[in-house]
């Protein structure tokens, strides 16, 4: 499970990373077209527009009303609205990832829980910019047609009432866009290992069981100082009286020490006390006291 978290981070990071490069950068659709001979170029990004490379913040920026063939009218003060709720999600879905990466080391099962909501969060607020912002370029801000396309009518009519003007156009979703759609795609992987961490119980130690110290378990057979002799594989053979309930996991009674013992988290467990004792480094846990401490042997 170590590498699932090593994953689970990973992807986090940088799903929170490319979300943010996406959200600042002004590429999220590029537009170049000659009019009457004139180039000219315009990108539309959620922090930034701009125009023949001169720049507007969102919130500087004024949006112009359209005005679409059946006589509706596209408000620019609504266009702006949606801009503000994309660039809101996106930042939203990156500050989730974040958080659910700061978790990732966590293996306690409420945590667990809280990074798989985070998780679903961020992978929903994501997908919903990058499916919003597409859905308003191509089906709202201009009649539901694309920019080249609507000019290119008005340019039609004009030139069908006598005025002639030439019109060459390219648009397409840009860098940014497809930045966050990748964001979108890290924040799925990241949700699916989130899954199977808690579906596996999480794989990681569990709240009442410490880490042990090394991840090479010394076997029963193989610690030296382990407690009351355990000098075997430990066996399941033998059941001793019911004393505290035993944490979730794979333990089994040994019968030769008088403790349990986890292959999984390579401990063995007193359950009188509920203390832990770690044949690696010859250590005790006290989950009371959540610390260590050495035997008195």
């Amino acid at each position: 499970m170590v590498a699932l978290i090593i994953v689970s981070a990973f992807l986090g990071l940088a799903s929170a990373g490319l979300c943010a490069g996406g959200a600042y950068l002004a590429q999220w659709y590029t537009i170049s077209y000659t009019v009457a001979g004139e180039s000219h170029s315009a990108n539309a990004g959620l922090f930034q527009t701009c125009s023949d490379s001169i720049c507007t913040t969102l919130l500087d920026k004024t949006f112009g009303d359209i005005s679409c063939s059946n006589g509706s009218t596209v408000k620019g003060s609504d266009v702006k609205t949606r801009y503000i709720v994309i660039l809101a999600l996106c930042i939203a879905g990156g500050a989730f990832m974040l958080l659910t990466t700061f978790f990732s080391p966590c293996g306690i099962t409420p945590i667990n829980v809280l990074r798989l909501v985070l998780s679903v969060l961020a992978t929903g607020a994501l997908v919903a910019s990058a499916l919003l912002f597409y859905l308003m370029q191509e089906q709202y801000i201009y009649c539901g047609k694309s920019y080249c396309t609507y000019y290119g009518d008005l340019i039609a009519a004009s030139s069908a009432g006598g005025t002639t003007t030439s019109w060459e156009c390219k648009s397409a979703f840009g860098t940014a866009f497809w930045l966050t759609v990748t964001s979108c795609f890290l924040a799925g992987m990241s949700f699916i290992i989130q899954i199977i961490r808690l579906c596996s119980g999480g794989g990681d130690k569990k709240a009442d069981a410490p880490v042990a110290a090394s991840n090479e378990p010394a076997k029963p057979a193989d610690a030296a100082a382990a407690p009351a002799a355990a000098a075997t594989e430990p066996a399941a053979t033998a059941q001793p009286p019911a004393e505290r309930d035993l944490p979730e996991g794979d333990w089994v009674y040994d019968e030769n020490s008088g403790l349990y013992w986890s292959e999984e988290n390579y401990l063995f467990l007193h359950r009188g006390s509920g203390h832990f004792y770690d044949p690696n480094t010859n250590q005790w846990y006290d989950p009371d006291n959540e610390k260590w401490y050495a035997p008195d042997w």
